[in-house]
């Protein structure tokens, strides 16, 4: 971090201790209203998390204020933080809060509204604090939007990636923010707290996954920091008490690592008691694991750090999150100091993959559409060219259309999976999408030379191919071959596979037509086929580097409800369609998705207990997913690669929580699309520890 502080704030400098994970709660409650239907003037935050003495650049919650269009050209609005007291500036410079650096900032506006431009400035500080050189205020300017009368509209001012630098004597509690300046209303509240602070912190991290009653799955390391000498060991012995739910034991026989100061000593007994055991003691299987710290009489005059590394536990049968509750009792207190950290997500891990993408396809087919399976039987297949990506994620409206699944073959050649797969479940048409450069003749034949169930009693095969000069021609007349109305439509790069990738399953369930375009205009007919269609809603997926602005802009003059479901990478394009088919897209930003972001940005009905991970660096094994996870409400989410889970697809699992739950919000099963060098078990393991 960049040195910003003065010497005269030298509490306020890092000291060593790296961003906590779980901190110690002093049960300091703060405003956490959301900033949704609020008046002009009032003032929230999205929580109070807890932040410690003496640790720079700490997270807290993102403030929300709001204001009506009376604000002049050039306003500004002032927000102020400082600890509990309130006068912490005054002292001494390592009594202080100050903001690490200037927040992000947004401003939301109701529908037909023009939203202000807000610029956050970081540099000032309260006349108490200038004298000792923290900076304790962030300046937002305000220009543009509604004409300056405009005192009945509300607008939200929203401060993001808020973080602290918290001096070593700043005083526990409440960090408090007020607002002031020209644009803000004096009349409202202007005060609320969105952080708390503490004098010591308790992490365990990382978080780890296990599946389901499997033994010795490893805990992360339990870390014990002190901001202040004692506030957890003090002189003399100390029991520290780890517990695990009912259901999950500590694995029996280990001896974690357990490390302390110069000075300190662990035992398995008080150092009081006769001739005790020296060093950590073994777990025995239970979920209670006991051990002692025994402190010197004169406590050294900075704080004790000590660390738990190597416990292992069994996990339940039961699939949610385990919490583990640390108790610290200093001697013969009969308070102990309390202190929780999620350790480990016990979450269903499945796996649907083949030898190659032709395997996988049949794999994914035969699970779901087969004879006996949930979706079986079915009468009806379509087949695509397993070498390019277009014809196959065009596949995933008529597949929708005929409530069937998908399979791949080479161009050349009949794959052996998918014409195992078509004789086996008795498939008697067969649609072929793509033309022979996709699909060769020579499968189209070999096919209708085959009878059902390759019984010469039986008829032959039908085949019937959709296909055209292009993959624009081709998408169209899959589209058209089951030309229905439509309120909503699906337009996606034909360029790039991966946005279709994701939103195949939505396209499938909800009979949503997928438009290709070539993504930097409108010149293969997509108007004409909206409106063939009938469609209202324009759905784009991925972003204006493969679907430019210029198409969204055409589209609106055009008369379509355009909406964009996109991030900065295909990983996190993938995320924001998922989120859209599970909570629906918060299409004007006030917090929620509802009746004021419009039918189209609700939610799908995918629930996302299940959730499907393919690897992002390849299309292959997930063009034949849509189909089976459209049927089963399952979103496709990509990852990094083969072994990384990336920031995209671990935002959208933090989302959620681990459960059994069908409403959007939890997640059960993870499942991996393709064998373990597409998509490896590690990466899957840590994919389940980033839920929640």
């Amino acid at each position: 971090m960049e040195e910003i502080l003065s010497k005269s704030t030298i509490g306020l400098r890092k000291v060593g201790i790296s961003t906590l994970a779980v901190a110690m709660s002093l049960g300091v409650a703060g405003v956490t209203a959301g900033a949704a239907n609020a008046a002009a003037g009032d003032l929230s935050a999205d929580g109070t998390p807890s932040v410690t003495q003496g640790v720079p650049n700490q997270s807290a919650a993102d403030v929300h204020y709001q204001f009506d269009g009376s604000y002049p050209t050039n306003s500004t609005i002032t927000f102020t933080v400082a600890d509990s007291d309130g006068n912490s500036c005054t002292t001494a410079g390592d009594q202080g809060v100050e903001f690490t650096a200037a927040p992000t900032v947004t401003v939301n506006a109701p529908t037909g509204k023009t939203a202000p431009t807000a610029t956050a400035t970081l540099g000032s500080s309260s006349t108490a604090c200038a004298t000792v050189g923290i900076q304790d205020q962030v300046t937002i300017t305000l220009n543009g939007g509604q004409p300056s009368n405009d005192t009945a509209t509300t607008y939200t001012l929203n401060l993001s990636n808020v973080t602290y630098n918290v001096g070593t004597k700043a005083t526990p509690g409440a960090v408090e923010v007020t607002v002031g300046g020209t644009g803000s209303d004096s009349a409202a509240s202007t005060s609320v707290s969105d952080a708390t602070i503490v004098n010591r912190s308790f992490m365990f991290v990382p978080k780890m996954s296990a599946q389901p009653t499997t033994t010795g799955n490893p805990l992360g390391t339990a870390t014990y920091s002190e901001a202040s000498p004692g506030a957890y060991f003090a002189a003399g012995d100390n029991t520290v008490t780890l517990t695990l739910p009912t259901g999950t034991t500590f694995t029996a026989g280990v001896t974690p690592d357990i490390t302390v100061p110069s000075g300190y000593s662990v035992s398995a007994a008080p150092v009081s008691s006769t001739a005790p055991a020296t060093g950590a003691p073994k777990t025995d299987g239970t979920n209670v694991y006991t051990f002692h710290v025994n402190a010197p009489a004169t406590l050294p005059s900075t704080g004790a750090t000590m660390t738990i590394s190597g416990l292992e536990a069994n996990s339940s049968a039961t699939v949610g999150t385990v919490t583990l509750t640390s108790d610290v009792i200093q001697g013969t207190s009969t308070s102990p100091i309390e202190d929780t950290a999620d350790v480990l997500n016990v979450v269903n891990q499945a796996r649907t993959g083949g030898d190659d993408r032709y395997a996988t396809a049949a794999a994914l087919f035969n699970s779901e559409f087969g004879t006996g399976n949930p979706g079986g039987p079915v009468s009806s297949v379509v087949l695509s060219g397993g070498e390019l990506f277009p014809d196959a994620l065009s596949a995933n409206y008529l597949a929708g259309e005929l409530g069937t699944g998908t399979l791949l073959t080479a161009q050349k050649s009949l794959s052996q999976e998918a014409r195992q797969a078509i004789i086996s479940h008795n498939i008697t048409t067969v649609y072929i999408t793509g033309g022979t450069a996709a699909v060769s003749d020579a499968v189209a034949n070999e096919l209708t030379q085959t009878h059902v169930s390759d019984n010469p009693g039986n008829s032959f095969i039908q085949v019937v191919r959709l296909g055209g000069a292009d993959r624009y021609a081709t998408n169209a007349k899959i589209n058209r071959y089951s030309l229905v109305s439509r309120q909503t439509a699906v337009l996606a790069a034909g360029i790039a596979p991966y946005d279709s990738l994701a939103v195949g399953p939505v396209v499938f369930k909800k009979h949503y037509p997928l438009v290709l375009t070539n993504g930097a205009n409108l010149k293969n007919g997509e108007v004409t086929e909206l409106n063939d269609f009938g469609a209202q809603n324009v759905v784009i997926v991925g972003g204006t580097a493969v679907v430019s602005q210029a198409v969204q802009d055409e589209l609106v003059k055009d008369g379509f409800n355009v909406i964009r479901l996109a991030g900065p990478t295909r990983y996190d394009s993938a995320a924001a369609i998922a989120t859209w088919a599970t909570a629906g897209n918060d299409a004007n930003g006030d917090g929620t998705v509802n009746a004021a972001d419009g039918a189209v940005n609700q939610a799908q009905g995918f629930n996302s207990n299940t959730t499907d991970i393919t690897n992002g660096l390849g299309f292959a094994d997930a063009l034949s997913a849509g189909p089976v996870a459209g049927t089963n409400g399952e979103p496709v989410l990509l990852a990094k690669n083969a072994t990384e889970v990336g920031d995209g697809l671990a935002g959208y699992l933090g989302s959620k929580s681990v459960g059994t739950a069908t409403d959007g919000t939890e997640i059960g099963t993870l499942r991996a699309l393709g064998l373990t060098a597409a998509t490896a078990n590690t990466m899957m393991k840590d994919a389940a520890a980033d839920i929640g």
